[in-house]
């Protein structure tokens, strides 16, 4: 019977000794082989993840003829796996006079927090996972318009999004930024009509992780005061909610939204029809302001998203960003 043993061990590989009983020499002794394993030097390290794009979409109806106009830009921003900084910034584009906008601009950053740790980290003498990253990631873009008669128009569509690293508890905080408008939605009108989008991002900076938000969801007085932020109360696909609220998930993402109300200044378009963070324009479509996805590991920020439906059919999305990353 064959028998098998480890003889050695080093950093490059492993020698493994095996005694054959059937291959014996003339003499009558066993016959020993040797036979090297070489493992891989494999060492814990950050992967950047970061991403922004200020427009993007397809129309596939117009005049209810078929059409396939798709919404194609160079304003997007992108990390490689060990981070950096990334730019774009584009002059505005009129897509068959269907959708257009003013200019946009991109940002992502991905970069470790502290200099001198990453310098000693790149001499061995502090392992990489000791470090900080943090992973930052911007969309602006002005003057967009989508749409004929009726038409939607935007000032201004920002969004930032900043991430940090996890630590023991291996989620990453994710938080939107408010301070210098780097987190604004301003001048939305459909035709005369101007509609306020007011924002509450001081929830999502507090509750900055997915263990953070999934424990205050079972908090009663979280559910009162925050839980429209979260659809807790709403009734999705016609089941009724209980009392204590629900999540609105799906495969593990929370569905939620950075806005807190939706108004007419004055009168309001006709027909049309707020909807917790959307409006319903009669002729036009939908448009759905602030989504947010909460996964464990990553947030994805989207500041409008349009879904024609009348005249015009097609989707377009404006200022959409998700930073994350992780230990591998």
């Amino acid at each position: 019977m064959a028998s098998r043993y480890i003889d050695d061990r080093s950093a490059c590989g492993i020698s493994v000794w095996q005694n054959t009983a059937n291959g014996r020499s003339p003499a009558g002794r066993h016959q020993r082989e040797r036979r090297e394993f070489y493992v891989m030097d494999f060492k814990r390290r950050y992967l950047f993840h970061g991403h922004a794009s200020a427009i993007g979409g397809r129309i596939v109806r117009h005049k209810n003829k078929p059409i396939d106009l798709v919404i194609e830009t160079a304003a997007d921003s992108a990390l490689t796996p060990v981070g950096g900084r990334s730019r774009a910034r584009v002059p505005g584009k009129n897509f068959e006079g269907l959708v257009s906008f003013g200019r946009a601009e991109t940002f992502a950053e991905g970069l470790f927090e502290n200099l001198r740790q990453v310098i000693a980290a790149s001499h061995g003498r502090i392992p990489e996972d000791s470090l900080v990253a943090i992973t930052r990631v911007g969309a602006d873009i002005h003057d967009v318009a989508v749409g004929i008669s009726p038409q939607l128009t935007v000032k201004r569509l920002r969004a930032t999004l900043h991430s940090r690293s996890p630590y023991a508890s291996g989620q990453p905080s994710i938080q939107p930024i408010e301070a210098r408008k780097q987190t604004v939605i301003e001048g939305v009108f459909v035709d005369d009509h101007e509609l306020l989008v007011e924002l509450n991002t001081p929830i999502f900076r507090q509750y900055d992780t997915h263990a953070k938000l999934l424990t205050a969801a079972d908090d009663p007085r979280f559910v009162t005061r925050h839980g429209h932020h979260l659809f807790m109360r709403s009734g999705v696909d016609k089941r009724q909610t209980p009392s204590s609220g629900r999540l609105v998930t799906s495969h593990q993402i929370i569905h939620g939204t950075i806005v807190s109300k939706l108004r007419w200044r004055a009168k309001p378009f006709p027909g049309a029809h707020i909807d917790h963070n959307s409006v319903k324009i009669p002729r036009f479509g939908r448009i759905f302001f602030g989504e947010l996805l909460i996964a464990e590991a990553s947030r994805r920020l989207t500041m409008m998203r349009v879904s024609l439906g009348s005249p015009i059919g097609g989707q377009v999305a404006f200022s959409a960003i998700d930073p994350n990353g992780g230990w591998s």
